[in-house]
C-alpha cells in the first residue's frame, strides 16, 4: 500500500462523511486522483 493510499484510508476515519472532492481538497491532488487511489486500494483489498 502506497503513502497516499494510506492518508485516503486515514482522512475518512476522522470525519466518515468526507467526500472525494474534500478528500481530493486536504491532500492537494485532483478528485480523479482520488478515485484512482480508492479503485486501487478495492482491487487491493480483493482476494
Amino acid at each position: 500500500m502506497t503513502n497516499r493510499e494510506q492518508e485516503i484510508l486515514i482522512l475518512p476515519k476522522n470525519n466518515p462523511m468526507i467526500s472525494q472532492c474534500e478528500l481530493a481538497d486536504a491532500l492537494h491532488i485532483t478528485r480523479s486522483s482520488v478515485g484512482v487511489h480508492i479503485t486501487n486500494l478495492m482491487k487491493k483489498a480483493t482476494f
